[in-house]
């Protein structure tokens, strides 16, 4: 505009105002920007270059002394909706590929050496940055975790067997076991599937491993020591702990490892990986405990229980009658006690909602802390809904959009704008966000197709024969309520019966399939995993009832620790339950459950086949084992609830209900309903086997 004004001889004689003023309509009427808008305060601007020397004075002037209001050109609204909220404004980095670890840390230098210089809250967020923030969480976590863990069992196994030569022997099993798996993990997951474990995989898989190692450790040592304290020859206890307990510990842990090896082959997001890793663990505990143990102890004897002393276990003894007693003696109303409280608690259980949604749940940093603040103020405009329309015709041809795919997309748009919780549509009819009418004749226009044109192109697919639509919502969009509303958007455009394939994308679709994925497995998974189960147990027990039974009270304790996940987390917290936490707690358990009932009942098996009746034999299995179930639950139950210490909600979850339901099953369903249950099937537990007295 200056140059034009520079240029024209007859500057003296021409009424400033109306020059001005004319040019003014010139260029709103020429050149309409999708972007911004010219304000009355242009013409003043038109006049003050027209009457300068220096142009560059004026602008200089306007921007230090004024505020963006009294600018002449102005963004439109919706450009500073998009990028400015209250005071808050967002700048976005696009990248050629994902950005590396590297790349986030370096922009974090730069993010701090700015907000040092300038004194400014700055704040970096995005997937690239969420993800490099959980890596980093779960590092500090295995750190805080695990040292405590083994703390804790060292402890607990120590002052079981009354030896600390026992407590290193179980740290060094642990220690010979956790290297082989992450040996064989990395072998067999990342070598030959090529795949990678997910950032909470090595917690789960260490705390998980240790708890159980430790357990089957306690297992067969505790035999030995009974053996051994009854005066048998070192050999004969071997062959009783080879023969008894391993019985026990193999169901058990074959168990665990269906159980994963079921959760892994359905390929649950975020826990698939994670589950085939503790399968792969299990396997190793199991081969360690059973081959490499038993040798220990043929090598070392007595020492690995130094000192060996008969102590009086009178007071443990005299809990143990008294629970066996209290079962007898109210063994149908602890039976109508566990339906009760398990009905009470599924009524909880059924108003859980899961999902994917994954900020909420990290650790308070300042990623979660932008990322809470970006969606907000501006809604799921940095992860839009991305909508792939795949036509079989060419789109775009000499700047001219094809009309039977133009007409298709108008439609799309107003179907979508029907949807409220939609704030922004942009695609080849919207390039900046606002729809425009018959935008053929608009591209024909020279000065306008150089305006919109290469915005329109963005939209359209290498092939000419595809192209996009991204929908920005006013909801956070890994939410629930992203799902729903993304639901809403399907039905719309469901509604044109669309004579074209389209495919949607984005996390809020990521985290509607990984929901979807996980809901449709849960019963699948459940159902196949409880009868391959039930096999198991019916092979070595010979026995209907008791894997059903055991399958059932198990569920019980499932079901409290949901309860209470659902009323702590979401009802107290306000958190959102990740949709992959009850499906794992129900695999675990299933697994992990198991033991203590196994061990339970293969004491009372043993009896039986000594010629014990059934009051007897459970009185007997709770005194010999009762305190070898306490201590086995209150190992893996206290190393699992360790992943409640560090300041990370998604691990915590995970912790909370696997290591609650552990303490329920075995402190609690193990000791007290599962013997009453047994008092009252009594012959039928046993069905179709015959144990007569010897």
């Amino acid at each position: 505009v200056y140059d034009l004004i520079r240029l024209n001889t007859t500057n003296e004689i021409i009424i400033l105002d109306y020059f001005a003023n004319l040019i003014y309509k010139e260029i709103e009427e020429t050149y309409s920007n999708p972007l911004f808008s010219f304000t009355e305060n242009f013409k003043d601007f038109l006049k003050e270059i027209i009457n300068t020397n220096d142009p560059n004075l004026v602008v200089n002037e306007i921007i230090t002394n004024k505020s963006i209001q009294e600018y002449p050109i102005k963004l439109k609204q919706r450009v500073v909706d998009s990028l400015v909220k209250d005071n808050i404004f967002i700048i976005i980095l696009i990248f050629k590929k994902q950005p590396s670890d590297e790349l986030i840390n370096k922009i974090n230098e730069i993010k701090n050496e700015i907000k040092t210089k300038y004194k400014q809250e700055i704040y970096i967020t995005g997937i690239p940055a969420i993800s490099n923030e959980l890596k980093k969480a779960s590092f500090i976590t295995i750190q805080t975790v695990i040292p405590i863990a083994l703390i804790i069992v060292f402890i607990l196994v120590s002052l079981y067997f009354r030896s600390v030569i026992t407590g290193l022997l179980s740290l060094l099993i642990f220690s010979i076991t956790i290297i082989i798996t992450y040996f064989l993990v990395y072998l067999i997951v990342g070598l030959i599937i090529n795949h990678k474990l997910s950032y909470i995989s090595p917690s789960i898989l260490t705390v998980l491993i240790l708890g159980l190692c430790s357990d089957y450790f306690v297992y067969m040592i505790r035999r030995y020591k009974i053996e051994r304290e009854e005066n048998k020859d070192k050999n004969t206890a071997i062959k009783e702990m080879c023969v008894w307990s391993s019985q026990g510990v193999f169901i058990s842990s074959l168990a665990v490892m269906l159980s994963y090896l079921t959760l892994a082959f359905m390929n649950i997001p975020l826990f698939g990986d994670a589950a085939l890793a503790n399968a792969i663990g299990i396997g190793i505990t199991l081969l360690i405990n059973l081959t490499l143990l038993p040798s220990i102890v043929i090598i070392l004897g007595d020492r690995i229980i130094w000192p060996l002393k008969t102590f009086n276990k009178k007071q443990d003894i005299s809990l143990f009658i008294k629970i066996a007693k209290f079962n007898e003696k109210n063994k149908k109303k602890l039976a109508s006690l566990l339906v009760f409280v398990t009905l009470i608690a599924l009524y909880y259980v059924f108003h859980v909602q899961t999902v994917l949604d994954i900020p909420p749940l990290m650790p308070n940093s300042e990623v979660k802390e932008a990322t809470t603040i970006v969606y907000s103020k501006f809604g799921s405009s940095i992860n839009p809904i991305y909508i792939l329309i795949e036509t079989d015709e060419q789109i775009l041809t000499n700047s001219t959009i094809n009309p039977s795919v133009l007409d298709f997309a108008y439609s799309i748009v107003q179907k979508i704008k029907e949807v409220e919780e939609v704030t922004k549509i942009e695609t080849i009819v919207a390039p900046f966000g606002d729809e425009i009418k018959d935008i053929n004749s608009l591209l024909k226009n020279e000065t306008y197709r150089e305006t919109y044109l290469e915005s329109i192109k963005r939209f359209i697919g290498k092939s000419n024969k595809n192209f996009l639509v991204l929908v920005t919502i006013d909801k956070q969009p890994f939410s629930i309520q992203a799902i729903e509303t993304l639901k809403k958007i399907k039905e719309k455009i469901n509604e044109l019966n669309p004579k074209y394939q389209i495919y949607f994308g984005g996390v809020t679709q990521t985290s509607q399939d990984s929901k979807e994925v996980t809901d449709n497995a849960t019963p699948l998974i459940i159902s196949s995993l409880s009868l391959i189960i039930m096999l198991l147990l019916f092979i070595q027990l010979y026995s209907v009832l008791i894997p059903i039974r055991l399958i059932l009270t198990i569920s019980s304790g499932i079901i409290w620790a949901l309860a209470l996940l659902y009323i702590v987390y979401n009802m107290y917290l306000s958190l959102p339950l990740v949709n992959a936490v009850p499906l794992f707690l129900i695999v675990t358990m299933l697994g992990v459950g198991v033991d203590y009932d196994i061990f339970l009942v293969t004491k009372v098996k043993e009896e039986k086949i000594k010629g014990k009746e059934d009051e007897e034999a459970i009185r007997i299995a709770l005194e010999k084992i009762g305190t070898a179930i306490v201590v086995l639950g209150l190992i893996l139950s206290m190393t699992l609830l360790t992943l409640m210490i560090p300041d990370f909600p998604l691990i915590n979850q995970i912790g909370f209900t696997v290591g609650l339901a552990v303490i329920f099953d075995s402190l609690i369903i193990i000791l007290f309903f599962v013997p009453a249950i047994m008092l009252i099937a009594k012959k039928w537990n046993w069905w179709p086997s015959r144990y007569r007295r010897n």
